[in-house]
């Protein structure tokens, strides 16, 4: 979220839940480093020293889907359940940050515009 002026305290309150829900519903793996789960493993870790049951977010495969993590399941009482087998699936893939390369001299590059001004029109005096 971008913001061209400071904003005021119940926007920027819900920026911030906004950022931690998504946090939670970023998928971690084993080769992933400790620095992308500890965040989210301390706000859990302290909701759960505050009394919470659990936490629930939003779910990263739908936008109306939510998941929930229990802190102790002996404090659930499962009431109906169903098994659900997955028969396909979909992904979607967006560039998340500027393309770079690593060049032959071992350097980082990246692609830079830079913005000269406009063009001259073939009626103007400039360039002669």
């Amino acid at each position: 979220m971008f913001y061209f002026g400071e904003p005021d305290t119940n926007e920027r309150e819900q920026a911030v839940w906004k950022q931690i829900d998504r946090a939670f519903s970023e998928p971690t793996t084993p080769s992933d480093t400790s620095t992308d789960y500890v965040p989210t493993q301390v706000i859990a870790e302290l909701f759960k020293s505050e009394g919470y049951d659990g936490i629930a977010y939003k779910s990263a495969f739908s936008d109306d889907g939510l998941n929930f993590a229990l802190f102790n399941l002996a404090d659930a009482e499962l009431t109906w359940c169903n098994l659900y087998k997955v028969t396909s699936a979909e992904y979607s893939f967006k560039e998340d940050d500027n393309p770079y390369w690593i060049d032959v001299d071992g350097k980082t590059k990246t692609i830079a515009v830079e913005v000269i001004g406009p063009a001259p029109s073939e009626n103007s005096d400039q360039g002669k």
